[in-house]
């Protein structure tokens, strides 16, 4: 009985290529009550490199509003 070889994968390198966070009303929005909304999104892309080896983007994008109108964050 012969083991089938399993395809190895790992993770060689990992990085934060760009990072941003705006918090348009600040600091008075922190002040204000209620429940805000929150949308997530989330997309992934790829691109290989070299044999075996890709680059792999995973983008969120968080949005949280107040009163479905005014920004948070």
């Amino acid at each position: 009985m012969s083991e089938e070889l399993q395809p190895v994968f790992s993770i060689e390198r990992l990085y934060v290529k760009d990072l941003s966070l705006e918090v348009p009303h600040a600091p008075q929005i922190f002040l204000e009550q209620g429940d805000p909304e929150v949308d997530m999104r989330v997309s992934t892309g790829s691109q290989k490199l070299e044999d075996g080896y890709y680059d792999v983007d995973v983008t969120v994008t968080v949005t949280a509003k107040l009163d479905n109108e005014r920004t948070m964050f």
